[in-house]
């Protein structure tokens, strides 16, 4: 291989070690970004889920209020125990599992959003540390490659048009 040869070859070698650093550092910035994003989801699904179960909650102690308002203005007693009671406790017990359920659901959508947040910060530490090896693997390969072109421009210079096999008598593969 001539000399030209090898420096374009080494010249290729790092321009692709330079396009490879753009891109891993890309590729972890938009890793870092969207685990940012994941975040932020997660923060507003919490607070969004909280939101909705005080709502939920409120209204709950209202329906009881409008239980007792409702049978005072029909003359029945809601002080005492009894039917409307009943009716309130039971619209409580409802009331109560409806809250745990919507924050349950959030939880659910809290976690989902955490684990794709850390998913994405583990992509971005890969990107991170593949953007530090590439230029060991691309001095490697380059090298190695400059090394097997040139033993390949040796063997194809051989008159035998390869490696000579040996024949009976060859001093040059005897034992010795």
């Amino acid at each position: 291989m001539g000399m030209g040869a090898m420096m374009m070859q080494a010249g290729g070698g790092f321009i692709k070690t330079i396009a490879d650093e753009q891109a891993n550092q890309t590729n972890m910035l938009i890793a870092m970004r969207n685990q940012y994003i994941e975040a932020a989801k997660a923060t507003d699904v919490y607070e969004r889920g909280q939101t909705m179960a005080s709502r939920k909650l409120g209204e709950g102690t209202q329906r009881g209020g409008m239980i007792a308002a409702r049978a005072a203005g029909s003359g029945v007693d809601v002080s005492a125990s009894g039917s409307v009671r009943d009716v309130q406790e039971s619209s409580k017990g409802v009331n109560a599992l409806d809250v745990a359920t919507i924050r349950n659901n959030a939880a659910k959508e809290v976690f989902g959003h955490e684990v794709a947040a850390q998913d994405w910060g583990i992509k971005a530490d890969v990107a991170k540390t593949q953007s530090m090896l590439d230029p060991f693997a691309n001095v490697l390969g380059a090298s190695s490659q400059m090394s097997v072109t040139g033993y390949q421009t040796d063997v194809t210079d051989n008159p035998w048009g390869g490696v000579k096999p040996p024949t009976i008598g060859d001093t040059d593969y005897a034992a010795g």
